[in-house]
């Protein structure tokens, strides 16, 4: 792995959670008891984030602003990539990314990385 990219990618998740957590404790979990992946969580108690919403969530430019609320300061000058950035990271370690959210349980970014890169033949 990419450490400083590894960092990016949990930095912009935490940034986030922090961002969307209404003030609220952001939880993060590791969990490296699988023999070929290891996934890390990203857990907030802000607002659910619509599924209308968790659709594009991962694409450049998209940011999570409430239409109802007025705009805060980190809303009016996000960009919107910094999830864009994270799924990349995620995809070029061979990995994935995604993410849940309800009222009940709160936001959840869960990226899973392999431990080793898949063999590949060069014929």
């Amino acid at each position: 792995w990419d450490a400083s990219r590894i960092e990016q990618l949990v930095s912009n998740l935490i940034g986030n959670a922090v961002q969307h957590g209404l003030h609220t404790p952001v939880n993060i979990t590791l969990d490296g008891n699988q023999a070929d992946t290891v996934t890390v969580g990203v857990l907030n108690r802000g607002p659910a984030i619509p599924e209308w919403q968790r659709r594009s969530i991962f694409d450049p430019l998209t940011r999570g602003v409430d239409p109802e609320a007025e705009a805060d300061a980190d809303q009016r000058t996000s960009l919107g990539l910094g999830l864009y950035i994270a799924h990349e990271i995620a995809s070029a370690h061979g990995g994935t990314i995604d993410v849940v959210s309800s009222a009940l349980a709160g936001t959840t970014f869960r990226f899973v990385l392999p431990r080793h890169l898949p063999n590949l033949r060069v014929n």
